[in-house]
């Protein structure tokens, strides 16, 4: 595969990429990724006839681009390989918002919508950098999003024993508490760019469903009797999530249609953790105490080795040393 050499860069990735960087193309007025390695060149090119931005995708993936379905009045993504760019675009005959799904993504940032008393999530290209914001009206956080994420590391939570994931950066504080006395159940407190996400006990349909705040409008889940388990309905990007028992692990698996297959948990005696088996694009994720740095790294097989966050000194902030298929990835 041909290597291009451009001189300027941002992100220095080393490993099966060489090199990312934003290169202006001034006959399209806006900016190109140019990635070495397995990848040979990510832009966006105008499509005219959609009045719209494609991202051709050179190497492994071809191109990502949004087709209108008039059928459904709605955009529905064809992915010949990575995601394009996410906005949220207003549908007012379900009084919520659908994800419009453009090229590679931009920036992230909310927008306090006064007339809903919430924020909604504005997305546009590649990240930024993600920074949160303390809102004392709110006594929570917005998320500012302008680039890379800043931190993300799992915190033990002994009174729970649980792992709490605690992300600086878009989220603040994702946890896991239960509340045996109404709902015998787990709900899961998300600051940031969600609000709160919990499951609501719905006797109607004995079941569960999750009210969620902020970018969506409601997720909830529906019995589905044929499979003896439930599936979330997810407005939006993706049609159908549901959790499928395997009692060979005791545990449920969430079997995901659209982009992903399969996404289960599986416990690990020998960490005493659970790692995320991914299925579909992804083989597992797992977490991984590193003990020199008194952290976790998420190891990840498959498409990617290990992912950890490395302090740069010189900048005030963290690099991702991505190992396997990255080597690293840094802000230059």
């Amino acid at each position: 595969m041909a290597i291009l050499k451009i001189n300027t860069h941002k992100a220095t990735l080393y490993g099966v990429y060489n090199t990312t960087e934003l290169v202006y193309d001034s006959s399209r007025n806006t900016h190109k990724a140019t990635l070495y390695g397995v990848y040979n060149t990510t832009e966006l090119v105008y499509d005219s006839s959609r009045n719209t931005h494609k991202a051709t995708l050179y190497g492994v993936y071809n191109t990502t681009k949004l087709v209108y379905d008039s059928s459904r009045n709605t955009h529905k993504a064809t992915l010949y390989g990575v995601y394009n760019t996410t906005k949220l675009v207003y549908d007012s005959s379900r009084n919520t918002h659908k994800a419009t799904l453009y090229g590679v993504y931009n920036t992230t940032k909310l927008v306090y919508d006064s007339s809903r008393n919430t924020h909604k999530a504005t997305l546009y290209g590649v990240y930024n950098t993600t920074e949160l914001v303390y809102d004392s009206s709110r006594n929570t956080h917005k998320a500012t999003l302008y680039g890379v994420y800043n931190t993300t590391e799992l915190v033990y939570d002994s009174s729970r024993n649980t792992h709490k994931a605690t992300l600086y950066g878009v989220y603040n504080t994702t946890e896991l508490v239960y509340n045996s006395s109404t709902r015998n159940t787990h709900k899961a407190t998300l600051y940031g760019v969600y609000n709160t996400t919990e499951l609501v006990y719905d006797s109607s349909r004995n079941t569960h469903k999750a009210t969620l705040y902020s970018v969506y409008n409601t997720t909830k889940l529906v019995y589905d009797s044929s499979r003896n388990t439930h599936k979330a309905t997810l407005y939006g990007v993706y049609n159908t999530t549901e959790l499928v028992y395997d009692s060979s692990r005791n545990t449920h698996k969430a079997t995901l249609y659209g982009v992903y297959n399969t996404t289960e948990l599986v416990y690990d005696s020998s960490r005493n953790t659970h790692k995320a088996t991914l299925y579909g694009v992804y083989n597992t994720t797992e977490l991984v105490y590193d003990s020199s740095r008194n952290t976790h790294k998420a190891t990840l097989y498959g498409v990617y080795n290990t992912t950890e966050l490395v302090y740069d000194s010189s900048r005030n902030t963290h690099k991702a040393t991505l190992y396997g298929v990255y080597n690293t990835t840094e802000l230059v």
